[in-house]
């Protein structure tokens, strides 16, 4: 599993990343990588290195960027091909 976090907060995105780590941990989650950005560009341009059904955390309000994250949702929708998509 590969897991994303889109947070421009410092401490929140640290925070964020701890404890998905330990849940992570807690439940015997594996994961290939946790990627903490506080830019959209960083997300879509990793999506590639996917190897399985990705998880994202998504800011709503990016102080530096024109995307948000309901933004940045929808341009994940449209790159990622393992994608599960509602029927």
């Amino acid at each position: 599993m590969s897991i994303f976090i889109l947070e421009d907060d410092v401490m929140q995105a640290q925070r964020m990343r701890t404890i998905v780590k330990e849940l992570c941990a807690a439940q015997q989650i594996p994961y290939n990588f946790i990627e903490v950005t506080s830019k959209p560009d960083d997300i879509l341009a990793n999506i590639a290195r996917c190897t399985y059904i990705p998880i994202y955390f998504l800011d709503i309000e990016i102080k530096q960027d024109e995307r948000k994250g309901l933004d940045v949702a929808r341009l994940i929708r449209n790159v990622d091909s393992l994608l599960i998509r509602k029927k």
